[in-house]
């Protein structure tokens, strides 16, 4: 951080490090420009104000988003999506704002009738080394692995997991609930950058559900928020055997990603520009936020 100069809400200088070929070769400094900055003392209601609100505001009428936390390892991703107890992430902040906005009558005089009611239902799995795990399958005991799930494309590209857990919501302990246990089954491990460092991309879902009087379900919108796993350097992290082999398959998921990511903001501007999502497990997941079907 010693590099860092934040000028303001949206405007960071970095220094360039005298060490560095960049200063070397004459840059001594560098003007960015974001969205918004959250300084170190930026709390998680500020966080979860300016990159979450609006999003499930759009969500509780039926559009779909996500939201995904990126950087290194140890950089505070998971602290900002799950929080720790009494200081709550993304995750629970969004279970609270949605059941609340599912209760008020903007809401119900939307979507609920005499023929159809909507609910909410939630999932939580995981990507680790290009494998989906459902994090809530009734299945887990201890000392078992979790079970492995399989995915299948539809006509429409789009990805389904095939016996993957949903759980209907209707209060804010049982979603609670469903977070503790998500949260408890994924994978982390000690890295020398982090002491409890998340080993695989997980992703929380919540759907709204609309039900007719003859069961026939129907999506209305999906929220996804993810806690990607940390970018890592073999070099400096000093990984060996199942840590090496899990930062590979991270940092190959993130190449993938951000390949995605590029290739769609070129797309605006070219738009017979094919975007490829199926180049790994990850971008299949969120091809759906990304292809601009829902707002990230």
């Amino acid at each position: 951080m010693d590099y860092l100069n934040v000028k303001d809400s949206k405007h960071l200088r970095l220094e360039v490090p005298e060490d560095s070929v960049t200063y070397k070769n004459g840059r001594i400094e560098a003007d960015f420009e974001y969205s918004e900055i959250f300084v170190p003392s930026t709390t998680q209601e500020r966080v979860f104000d300016v990159t979450t609100k609006n999003l499930l505001d759009g969500f509780l009428k039926g559009q779909s988003c996500l939201i995904m936390a990126y950087g290194v390892t140890g950089s505070g991703k998971t602290y900002t999506i799950m929080g720790p107890e009494g200081n709550q992430g993304l995750i629970p902040r969004a279970l609270h704002y949605i059941i609340n906005g599912m209760g008020t009558f903007d809401f119900k005089s939307r979507f609920d009738t005499n023929e159809e009611k909507v609910t909410l239902e939630m999932s939580f799995l995981e990507d680790y080394q290009n494998c989906i795990y459902d994090l809530l399958s009734p299945t887990i005991r201890v000392g078992q692995s979790k079970p492995m799930l399989n995915a299948r494309s539809d006509a429409n590209g789009f990805l389904h997991i095939i016996n993957l857990t949903e759980k209907q919501i209707s209060s804010l302990k049982e979603g609670m609930d469903v977070i503790a246990m998500g949260t408890k089954e994924k994978h982390v491990a000690e890295t020398k950058m982090n002491l409890d460092s998340s080993r695989s991309h997980t992703m929380c879902t919540f759907n709204l559900i609309r039900t007719n009087k003859q069961f026939m379900r129907e999506i209305i919108a999906t929220c996804r928020i993810v806690d990607l796993a940390g970018s890592e350097r073999l070099n400096r992290t000093n990984a060996s055997g199942e840590r090496s082999q899990e930062a590979g398959h991270i940092n190959t998921d993130l190449m993938y990603l951000m390949q995605c990511l590029r290739s769609l903001v070129d797309s605006q501007s070219k738009p017979n520009q094919r975007v490829i999502f199926r180049n790994c497990r990850l971008t299949h997941l969120l091809s759906v936020g990304e292809e601009g079907r829902g707002e990230a």
